[in-house]
């Protein structure tokens, strides 16, 4: 689990960005992260996010072509290429941390 990675989730989600992040950190008494670690995170989350995001549409694509073929009675003829998908890690855990 990398915390640093968890805690630029939550700014992201929460609309915060790196200064809502920073203002906490100063509440809390506690170091930040640099811009350049925040923004590699970022990058990171949303790589994730993307590929996530294709897999799903992906697999809603192919329950309706068979949900059609079904309602139509007709056979699948045709062959579908799969784009080639970027191989991206789940975006928590198995990237290397990113030092301040």
């Amino acid at each position: 689990m990398d915390v640093n990675r968890h805690i630029v989730y939550h700014s992201i989600e929460t609309s915060g960005g790196y200064e809502g992040l920073a203002s906490f950190c100063s509440i809390m008494n506690m170091p930040c992260l640099s811009k350049p670690a925040y923004y590699q995170h970022v990058e990171t989350i949303l790589d994730a996010l993307e590929f996530e995001a294709l897999g799903d549409m992906r697999a809603a694509g192919q329950r309706l072509r068979e949900h059609i073929l079904k309602e139509s009675r007709e056979e699948n003829t045709d062959t579908v290429e799969r784009p080639r998908a970027r191989t991206s890690p789940r975006f928590f855990g198995h990237f290397e941390s990113v030092q301040k």
